[in-house]
């Protein structure tokens, strides 16, 4: 009986995840039929989507042939990732057994949001050391700039005094 119960939940997760697949572009053309009705707009159909999905599928391939294999399943690795960490998220039912893999997915996230950040902040500090040595050499130009400003005002002065004098 145990075992039928198994079979029973992976079926329902898989059933799960398919739906998951299934109905994830009709969201975003119902979003994107929305987002046009509030903006008083006719909209793309709500199956629009799917025939972007269809021509895309269609397309051929343009690989570089020095390409490597890694860069070639790369979206296809992608897409199963978040397929199956979509279909740890209880839609139809909430005891599943992949329940216990979204835990470790969400430390993964988690993680990586948190090494993304430091390495986001990371970058804005050396942007601004960056910025920080270069203040002197601004100043020393804008110094420059003010010293052959007072040149020019000084030889106009001089030359109109001539100029009155004569």
């Amino acid at each position: 009986m145990d075992h039928l119960l198994t079979v029973v939940a992976w079926g329902t997760a898989l059933l799960q995840a398919l739906l998951y697949a299934a109905l994830a572009p009709l969201l975003v053309g119902w979003i994107g039929k929305l987002k046009a009705r509030l903006q008083n707009r006719r909209g793309a159909p709500v199956l629009q989507p799917w025939r972007d999905l269809r021509k895309l599928l269609l397309k051929e391939a343009r690989v570089a042939h020095t390409a490597s294999p890694l860069f070639r399943a790369a979206p296809y690795i992608v897409f199963v990732a978040t397929w199956l960490a979509a279909a740890t998220v209880p839609l139809v039912v909430v005891s599943l057994p992949t329940a216990a893999i979204a835990d470790i997915i969400v430390l993964v996230g988690l993680l990586l949001e948190g090494a993304r950040r430091a390495g986001a902040v990371r970058e804005q500090l050396v942007k601004r050391d960056l910025a920080l040595e270069q203040i002197p050499v601004l100043g020393r130009e804008i110094g420059l700039l003010q010293v052959r400003q007072a040149r020019h005002d000084a030889i106009r002065r001089s030359s109109r005094a001539r100029a009155r004098a004569a």
